[in-house]
Parts: structure tokens; C-alpha cells; sequence
């Protein structure tokens, strides 16, 4: 057989699979597009030209669903008009196979397989965050749409809710690109897990927007001033009065959302899952509970050496305490053993140069619960709480209170500064050798930090399988999509078009369903999830062997 004849009939299908589906393809991927972008518009989280901007975005993400059926339903079309003008039965009496016939299909289909999975592994996430990007850009609007509206707005650890929202633009003296006045605001300060530690109401606040660059990535973060306020905060009483909150980040999907990374950044995430804030706050969160114990054992360590023990405060300001020993309690703090016959020891330096000299009953040293730093450096604090406290140079009249506390203390020499330079599987690994050696109750603090930050790294490592195999996944089905198009048209040339595609298009759906509940089902469980994941495809791999057998046999 000349070799021409094969070429023409492939230089036909393909003229025609990629004309019709170029059409298709672009028909949908407009249609879904614009359904995406419209929903934003209708919330009034963006203007129009902004949803015009999304839509243009948002249709190279949407070829990662459409290609599959669009050229599915190009290959039905191409491959129905040419068996049902009896072409095909043409090419079988010249000596022209079905699956010669085919190669075009198959061409299409390894072609669209790669440029989905290219898209998938490198265009679409950048996509994904420059469409995110227009959504969220407009930090201050979103914040004064939702006030205007009743809602809440969660800042950080600060949830508000005000009667009104005005933008006041950029505030260069501080290097905030962006400010806002709120007017008869009611604050609630969460804690870590987002319950509910203290309300404060104030006449106004102002909050600094600031974007802050970290490790190669960018973060917001903002700053509160409130005034006129009055309430319970975070364990003290606020009455009347002006202050200023510490910075908090806003999280951000780019850096908590393993769909906007790459393969590379995929892979680099499995390596260092740290990579991400909500495991990274967990590393920091265990880092600090190491710091302490082991802040607390050196405590320990210098006053059974030599009797007593030096702690700093910001500021200058220093407190030698004077016993015997740190004793683990069951309630998280260690309680001061005293020396024989004699009461605990404190001796206080101020700032100024002042020595004041107390003897206590009883005391304790407890760790201070605070936001996690998110600089490079970090010590832990405690809390110093003395009880029975009297003035040492006159045994018979007691201080200030008979309860005192000094807070804010960190030991002279912790000796783990460089903990948050480690990665998480090193400090998992040192949790796992030190949680069991300071007492149950201290070791109890360690772990649960330990726990939580292996069950979170556990995660994150699920969903980075999952996301890898649904994208392949994905690629996997073009193809195969393609081709059960092609065979179900050469089988049913006698009906019409749009059936002959539905027998093609409801396996190729049931495999993007089964993708898609795959994905999350190993994001939570791990391997079962990928049974279902792949089982969609191999399914429809099945279904095309079985119509190509069949085509084969007639």
C-alpha cells in the first residue's frame, strides 16, 4: 500500500480535530470563565473591569477541564462525518486499518496530555495566584465592603466589628501602604485555636496595613491603635484608654495552599513542608515549647550547681533567684524548692540602678503564654509568681501585696537560640528525645506541640501526593478522552452525532469526578484515595479497549 493514502486521511483528521477543537475548546472555556468571574462581580469583591481581567485570567485555568471534553467532542465530530460518509469503510477495503485510522486521534491526544500536564504543573498555579491576586489586591476595600455590610472581619487574631469603615490611604511615615479608620468598634482577641480570650470596645480604631517580604515570599501584616477603649483584653483590664496591638500576619492562600505551587515547589514542599505558614507557625509553636523546657532546666541546673539563678528582663533590668531546685507540677509550671531552713530568695535590679531584696514562702516560675515571634530569633519568657513575699531587710513587714508577680522574664543563657533555624523533622526528633525528660506535665506540653505538628506535616504531605497524581491524573484522561471519542464514532456511525458523544462523554466525566473526589479523599486518608483517584481513569481505559475490540471485531 502507498504510504500517501494513510498520510492524506491523517492530514484530513487532524485538519479537522484541531479546527473543530480549537471552536470547542474556546466556546467552553469563555462560557466557564465568565461564569467563574461573575460571582465576584455579583459580591462586589471586584468591578467590572476587574471581572473582565478575571475572566481572561481564569480561562487558562479552565483548559485544564475543557480541553479534555472539548477535544473529546472535536474527535467525536471529525470521526463521525468521516465513518458516516463511509471514508472509513473506504480506507478498511484499501488496506487501511483502524488503527492507522487512529493515529491522528492519538497524535491529538499525547500532544493535549502534555500541555496539560505543563499547564497543570507550571501555567495554571502562576495563573491561580495572579487571579487570586485580583481578588484579595484590594485588602482595604474587602475589609470596609464587609463593615458596610454588618459583617465581621478577622485581622490575625483580632476579629472586629464597626459601625463604619473609612480608607485613608498610605501613611509613608510608618511605610504602610494602606490605612484604615474604624468608628464604634467591638474587638474580640482569639487565641491560637480561635477561641474567644477578651472583648474591647473602642470609639475608634486605626488599623496600619503593612507588606512585608520573608524568605522569598510576601505577607501582610497589620497594626491596631485603638482609642477610647474599655473591656477585658488579653487577661488585663483596659479602661478608657489608647494603645497599640503588635503586628499580626493575615494569611495568605499563596503560601497556604499547595495549589498555587508549582511541580518544583511541590517537590521543594515535601522536602521542607515548613514551607508553609500553617506548618511553620506549628515548628515555631514546638520550637518555643523546647525553649522552655529547656529554659526551665537551666534554671534548674544553676541553682542545684550554685544556689541561685539569673533572669533578664527587656530593658535591663535583672532578677537573681536564690533556692535549690525547679520542680516539675502537674499543672505546666515548676515550683521553687527553697533551700534548707530557708525562704526563697529574690533579688531585683531595676533600669535605674535599684536593688530591692524579697524573701517569699512560696513560688513558682510558669511559661507566658504569647504570639509566636515571626523573627528569626526567639526566647522564651516566664512568668516569676512569689507568694508569703516580704521585704528581706525587715522580715516582720511584707511587701507590696503578699502576692507578686514579675512577668516577662527569660533566663540569662537558654542556650536555644538557634531552634528556629532547625527544620521540622530535626526538632520532631528532638522533641521525640526530650519530651520524657522534664516531668509529666512539662513533657505532656512538648508533645501535644510535637503531635500537632506531625499530624499537620502528615497533611501537608498528603495533599502534595494527591495534588501531584490528580494533575497527572488529568493529563492521563485527555488522551483517553480523545480516543474513546474517536473509537465510539468509527462504532456508531449510524446514529447521530450527540449520542455517539454522550457514550464517550459520561465515562470521561465519571473519570474527572472520581479525579476530583480522589484528590480530597487522599488528602485525608492517603493510598485509598488514589484507588478512587485512578480507578475513574483505568475505568475509562477499559471502556476504549472494549469499543476498540469491538471496532476491531466488525
Amino acid at each position: 500500500m502507498p504510504l500517501q493514502a494513510p498520510v492524506r486521511v491523517w492530514r484530513f483528521l487532524l485538519a479537522d480535530l484541531v479546527r473543530l477543537g480549537v471552536l470547542a475548546g474556546a466556546s467552553l472555556v469563555v462560557v466557564i470563565s465568565f461564569a467563574f468571574s461573575v460571582r465576584f462581580l455579583a459580591e462586589g469583591r471586584i468591578d467590572l473591569p476587574g471581572a473582565l481581567r478575571l475572566s481572561v485570567l481564569a480561562m487558562v485555568p479552565m483548559l485544564q477541564y475543557a480541553l479534555p471534553f472539548a477535544c473529546g467532542f472535536a474527535a467525536t465530530l471529525a470521526y463521525h462525518r468521516f465513518a458516516s460518509d463511509n471514508e472509513a469503510t473506504a480506507c478498511s477495503a484499501g488496506g487501511i486499518s483502524h488503527r492507522a485510522v487512529l493515529v491522528p486521534a492519538a497524535v491529538v491526544g499525547l500532544v493535549l496530555a502534555v500541555a496539560v500536564a505543563v499547564l497543570a504543573h507550571q501555567v495554571i498555579p502562576r495563573f491561580l495566584r495572579k487571579m487570586e491576586e485580583i481578588v484579595t489586591r484590594d485588602l482595604t476595600g474587602l475589609i470596609t465592603l464587609s463593615i458596610r455590610r454588618g459583617e465581621s472581619v478577622r485581622l490575625g487574631n483580632i476579629e472586629l466589628h464597626a459601625r463604619e469603615a473609612v480608607q485613608a490611604g498610605p501613611d509613608p511615615t510608618v511605610g504602610a501602604f494602606e490605612r484604615l479608620r474604624l468608628s464604634r468598634v467591638l474587638a474580640a482577641t482569639l487565641d491560637r485555636d480561635g477561641r474567644v480570650q477578651g472583648y474591647i470596645s473602642a470609639d475608634e480604631v486605626s488599623v496600619w496595613l503593612y507588606q512585608v517580604e520573608s524568605a522569598g515570599q510576601s505577607f501582610t501584616e497589620a497594626q491596631f491603635l485603638f482609642r477610647g477603649a474599655s473591656g477585658e483584653g488579653t487577661g488585663d483590664t483596659v479602661r478608657s484608654g489608647s494603645f497599640a496591638s503588635q503586628r499580626v500576619r493575615i494569611p495568605s492562600n499563596f503560601t497556604d495552599d499547595p495549589k498555587y505551587l508549582t511541580f518544583s515547589e511541590l517537590r521543594a514542599l515535601r522536602a521542607r513542608p515548613e514551607n508553609l505558614n500553617k506548618v511553620d507557625l506549628l515548628r515555631r509553636r514546638l520550637a518555643m515549647r523546647l525553649s522552655e523546657t529547656t529554659g526551665a532546666e537551666s534554671l534548674s541546673s544553676s541553682l542545684s550547681d550554685g544556689g541561685e539563678a539569673t533572669l533578664v528582663r527587656a530593658g535591663g533590668e535583672r532578677v537573681v533567684l536564690r533556692a535549690s531546685m525547679l520542680e516539675p507540677t502537674d499543672d505546666a509550671r515548676w515550683r521553687i524548692v527553697p533551700r534548707a531552713g530557708e525562704p526563697i530568695g529574690v533579688v531585683r535590679t531595676t533600669r535605674s540602678g535599684t536593688t530591692i531584696r524579697l524573701s517569699a514562702g512560696a513560688g513558682w516560675i510558669e511559661p507566658e503564654e504569647e504570639d509566636i515571634p515571626a523573627g528569626p530569633r526567639m526566647r522564651a519568657t516566664f512568668r516569676l509568681v512569689l507568694e508569703s513575699v516580704r521585704l528581706s531587710e525587715d522580715e516582720d513587714v511584707p511587701s507590696r501585696g503578699d502576692r507578686q508577680t514579675l512577668a516577662g522574664l527569660s533566663p540569662e543563657d537558654s542556650g536555644r537560640d538557634g531552634l528556629l533555624e532547625k527544620s521540622v523533622s530535626e526538632l520532631l526528633d528532638l522533641a521525640t528525645r526530650e519530651s520524657g525528660r522534664y516531668g509529666a506535665s512539662v513533657g505532656v506540653a512538648t508533645r501535644q506541640a510535637a503531635a500537632l505538628l506531625r499530624s499537620k506535616t502528615q497533611d501537608v504531605q498528603r495533599e502534595v501526593t494527591s495534588k501531584q497524581n490528580e494533575r497527572a491524573a488529568y493529563a492521563v484522561a485527555c488522551i483517553l478522552t480523545l480516543l474513546a471519542g474517536a473509537v465510539t464514532a468509527l462504532r456508531r456511525r449510524e446514529a447521530l452525532p450527540l449520542p455517539v458523544y454522550l457514550w464517550s462523554f459520561f465515562p470521561a466525566l465519571a473519570s474527572v469526578i472520581t479525579i476530583s473526589a480522589g484528590q480530597g479523599l487522599t488528602h485525608k486518608e492517603g493510598w485509598p484515595g488514589l484507588i478512587l483517584l485512578w480507578g475513574g481513569v483505568a475505568g475509562l481505559g477499559l471502556i476504549l479497549a472494549r469499543e476498540y475490540a469491538r471496532l476491531v471485531r466488525h
